[in-house]
């Protein structure tokens, strides 16, 4: 496992991730996970994955472009990109987004999605148990 730590401190963007590098488990692999907290109009894309990524936003806002529509995000919310589709997002100018991810793969793949009540085709989610959510996460990065 590979792990990077970036903090830029004119801008204070924090952001931490790891990589695995281990594909030993083909029914559901986990390629990398991170956290970050962007700045201001910060975007990403346009780009297609090569894997199902998901990612959280814990705070902030900002926006996702994908299959022709455009997502307000807000905290509380999750989106899904599947393998091969094209998205582009981006942060809100005066509110900038906190967010986690993790990027996955395998032949179960879609079916752990289900499993989870999240559709293996593109969504904006809302989750009920927010906190307890962000509790998480936060313990996972900062404990």
């Amino acid at each position: 496992m590979q792990e990077c730590i970036k903090k830029n401190v004119s801008t204070e963007t924090k952001l931490r991730f790891h990589v695995f590098q281990d594909e030993r488990f083909v029914d559901l692999n986990l390629y990398q996970y991170g956290w970050e907290q962007t700045e201001p109009l910060h975007s990403y894309g346009p780009y297609a994955r090569n894997h199902y990524l998901f990612h959280y936003v814990i705070s902030g806002k900002g926006l996702l472009l994908a299959n022709g529509q455009e997502y307000a995000i807000e905290g509380g919310h999750g989106f899904l990109i599947t393998p091969g589709e094209v998205t582009t997002y981006r942060a809100d100018e005066q509110e900038p987004w906190e967010y986690t991810w993790i990027e996955f793969d395998g032949l179960r793949a879609h079916e752990a999605l289900n499993l989870a009540g999240i559709s293996g085709h593109f969504g904006v989610l809302t989750f009920i148990y927010e906190r307890r959510i962000q509790s998480r996460c936060y313990y996972v990065w900062f404990r």
